[in-house]
């Protein structure tokens, strides 16, 4: 920088503004997509079905994305990790799926985007207010209680001639789990 006027003196400090092109495109690629090999970086991309080299010269790094200077165009297909592929491998490229176009389309169209949110909003709040759930379900287990007297008779004598077939006749039903019977004189009770 020319100093003709001699304003700026030595251990100066001065504010500055470096102003960039902000209509060029800027491409970038995930750090992890670029491959460097004695010096030369490149990253593995798509063509016809193959997987081809590309040579690039990336520029800022951003977190974990990169900025692509040369080499690559904003919509080419990378790989993002490419593991032991090598050029001219076979490949499916399988296309985006709905959240990823939803989410390209959310990016490029806010307005959009808050109008979806607000109507998921409004249908999520009308749901609610019309859900009809109890807040204290009954949670009584289905159970049937069977109750025989049987006057003047003894315990052994309510188990051997009641208590037992009941029992054989109630077990014969499906979807049981449990079958207790208490036996006592001139009376049983079965549960």
């Amino acid at each position: 920088m020319e100093n003709r006027q001699g304003r700026l003196r030595a251990g100066s400090f001065a504010t500055a503004e470096v102003l960039i092109d902000s209509q060029q495109p800027v491409v970038f690629a995930p750090a992890s997509a670029v491959i460097t090999f004695a010096g030369i970086e490149k990253v593995l991309g798509e063509k016809q079905g193959r997987i081809v080299e590309r040579r690039i010269r990336i520029g800022r790094r951003a977190g974990d994305r990169v900025e692509v200077l040369e080499g690559a165009a904003p919509g080419d297909l990378i790989v993002a990790e490419p593991g032991n592929l090598s050029g001219g491998e076979p490949v499916i490229v399988k296309h985006r799926i709905f959240v990823q176009k939803l989410a390209e389309i959310c990016i490029r169209r806010p307005i959009f985007a808050t109008m979806l949110i607000l109507a998921l909003c409004v249908v999520g709040g009308a749901s609610y207010v019309s859900l009809g759930v109890d807040r204290f379900p009954s949670v009584d287990l289905p159970t049937v209680s069977i109750r025989t007297e049987l006057p003047g008779a003894s315990t052994e004598e309510v188990e051997t001639e009641i208590s037992k077939r009941i029992e054989e006749a109630v077990n014969t039903i499906q979807g049981i789990d449990e079958l207790r019977s208490i036996s006592g004189p001139e009376l049983l009770l079965s549960l």
